[in-house]
Parts: structure tokens; C-alpha cells; sequence
């Protein structure tokens, strides 16, 4: 496992173009994928083709890089409202902590239902996970997850 800076904000929004805006500032310059789940279907493609209508139907959507995740889900299915919960790594923020990590890497299967995968070569899932010692057993203890985005085949 290694020690990484990162942190964990959750955030209400009324405005799904705040979530755009969040994005942006914790930068896309990386390959920055999307994880969209609806009640339209599933879709994974780079973050610059998400659709215009992403909130149709929305259940979850996931924007993830090597550095970064948001996730937003809607809290009651009949509200508008959305909830946003940011994991960074490497950005300066006042509630940073240092945790080791460790990194998986999940094969994905080619399916129909998310043509993306196959589209764009996607065989890797990329996962990590964050932990804390705890100060009675000095085990382990799982804080947070995320995804880092794929591996594409070469």
C-alpha cells in the first residue's frame, strides 16, 4: 500500500450544471471518463461526449480520471435535487488527509448494454480504495472508494 493526500467532500446541488462546473476545476486535461446509468440504459464514454439531456432519467452518473472522482446520484427520485460526493487526490483542500491506498484493476466484459467498452477498447476496470489504521487493533479500516477510470487495451 501507499500514502496518498486526498479528500472527500459531499455536496447538495439544485443546479446539474454546477456538477460541469466541478468537473472543470478539478481539471480534465487526463483521459476523464463517464459512468452514466439511467432509466434510458447504461452508457461509459469519455467525459466530452456526455449527452446535453444527462439528467433524463438519471440514477448515477460517474466522471472519474487517474486523480479524481464525482459521483451524483439523486437523493429521492422524485426531487430535482442531486447529491455530489468528490474523492481527490493531489488538490488543495482544508479537510486533506494522508491514507495509504491500494489499486485494483478489474477486467471488464463486453456487453450490449454499454457499447463504450468494447468501442473504445476498455478492458480494465481501474478501482482504489483508501484505509485508516485503527488505533485499537492497528488493522486496516476501509475509508473510501473510487474509481481512476480504464485501461484501454493496446
Amino acid at each position: 500500500m501507499t500514502t496518498v493526500n486526498y479528500y472527500v467532500n459531499v455536496y447538495r446541488l439544485s443546479d446539474p450544471k454546477e456538477a460541469v462546473i466541478k468537473f472543470s476545476e478539478l481539471g480534465t486535461d487526463r483521459p476523464t471518463w463517464f459512468l452514466l446509468e439511467s432509466t434510458l440504459g447504461y452508457r461509459v464514454d469519455e467525459l466530452s461526449k456526455l449527452p446535453e439531456d444527462w439528467t433524463a432519467g438519471l440514477i448515477s452518473l460517474v466522471v472519474c480520471n487517474k486523480d479524481w472522482e464525482v459521483r451524483l446520484e439523486k437523493e429521492d427520485p422524485l426531487s430535482e435535487e442531486l447529491m455530489m460526493r468528490v474523492i481527490a487526490e493531489n488538490h488543495d483542500e482544508c479537510n486533506c488527509q494522508n491514507l495509504r491506498c491500494r489499486t485494483f484493476k478489474y477486467l471488464t466484459h463486453y456487453t450490449r448494454a454499454i457499447p463504450g467498452l468494447e468501442e473504445h477498447k476498455l478492458s480494465k476496470l481501474i478501482y482504489r480504495e483508501y484505509f485508516a489504521d485503527d488505533p485499537s487493533s492497528g488493522m486496516p479500516l476501509l475509508q473510501h472508494s473510487r474509481l481512476c477510470g480504464f485501461e484501454q487495451e493496446n
